[in-house]
């Protein structure tokens, strides 16, 4: 069989061929193929294909509620090559989707050991190199590490930003969303915006190189307090006013300065100071400048960055290899299924 989900996530699709005998919910949708005309693996890469979906969603209108009835099921058009044909389109796509879901597990896997790295690195410091600890109001630290509140590591700031009227489009002052904040890095793509701001308010909320953003109110807890270093921006760019800027000085580096604010000893504690209005979760600059940070000796601040920065850069190429891979299985699926693409025989007939 065949099951898919018509009401809540709709357009999950998974085979019962490895599953013992079992009971579905009314929301799943059951496929029972005739096994003489249709192969239940290339059914459901037909009904996981996003032009199946589409066509399924876009007969329900009017409404912010997705859901498939099981008329429309019934009557969906299904292209069906000849058996032999069907059971090489599933083998190839279900080898993207094995691939996917592997990689999708190191991923997970990679996260849980960024978390667990950045959580000793930034409190125990480098291994071996730490032979005393001491107590701290952010609990045990190597004694040879201080204990500062940011505004005394910082040479400016918290500044908040600025949100004038903007549009997506230029000419104007280059400025962003507060989802360009993501993961420790400011990200401007698909967030870039544009406005008019007078020259004396670009030179007050302008953007340089190391530069440290703090997300000052949102309404998810999570989020609040999550930081982003100033890697690259357009010239003169500004930035929101749901952000507060802080401008390091010689005792921290501003990438340990963001891997340090978004661990979770320091992150918990700025949460613990917010205030909620009307479900928007917000921090003050004197929340975030009283915030409390261990701060090493800037030489060992530059070792843990060179090593979280590594670990960095595995995630991120799992996460791109993730959507090349999701690309692929999408543009493989069009041609496969919609028979653009045909899969031939050794003679060169299609299957």
């Amino acid at each position: 069989d065949v099951l898919f989900s018509k009401d809540g996530t709709v357009g999950k699709v998974l085979t019962t061929s490895d599953y013992p005998p079992v009971v579905v919910l009314s929301s799943i949708a059951i496929f029972s193929p005739k096994p003489d005309r249709v192969d239940p693996g290339y059914l459901a890469q037909y009904l996981r294909w996003d032009q199946t979906l589409r066509r399924l969603l876009g007969r329900r209108t009017g409404t912010a509620i997705q859901r498939v009835i099981l008329r429309d099921l019934r009557s969906l058009d299904v292209s069906l090559p000849p058996l032999p044909e069907q059971r090489k389109i599933a083998a190839i796509l279900s080898s993207i989707d094995e691939t996917i879901e592997m990689t999708e597990r190191v991923g997970a896997h990679l996260m849980q050991c960024r978390g667990l790295l950045e959580q000793s690195l930034l409190t125990t410091g480098l291994r071996g190199r730490h032979g005393r600890m001491r107590s701290t109001a952010l609990g045990m630290v190597p004694a040879s590490w201080k204990v500062l509140r940011l505004d005394q590591v910082i040479l400016s700031g918290p500044t908040n930003g600025k949100s004038p009227v903007s549009r997506s489009m230029p000419p104007g002052i280059p400025t962003f969303s507060i989802g360009a904040v993501r993961e420790g890095r400011l990200n401007l793509t698909g967030n870039l915006k544009f406005t008019d701001l007078a020259p004396d308010d670009v030179e007050r909320f302008h953007l340089e190189p190391d530069d440290v953003l703090i997300v000052r109110a949102n309404a998810s807890a999570d989020f609040l307090g999550r930081s982003a270093i100033v890697e690259a921006v357009p010239e003169g760019c500004i930035y929101p006013d749901l952000l507060l800027r802080v401008r390091t000085g010689p005792d921290i580096r501003p990438r340990f300065l963001s891997y340090v604010w978004n661990s979770r000893v320091v992150h918990a504690a700025l949460v613990a100071k917010a205030k909620t209005t009307n479900g928007t979760f917000k921090v003050n600059q004197t929340d975030v400048a009283s915030t409390l940070l261990p701060v090493p000796p800037t030489e060992e601040q530059a070792e843990i960055e060179g090593v979280l920065d590594a670990v960095e850069s595995f995630v991120l190429r799992n996460r791109e290899y993730r959507l090349q891979l999701a690309r692929l299985k999408k543009s493989l699926s069009g041609v496969l299924l919609s028979g653009e693409l045909r899969i031939t025989s050794p003679g060169g007939a299609a299957a």
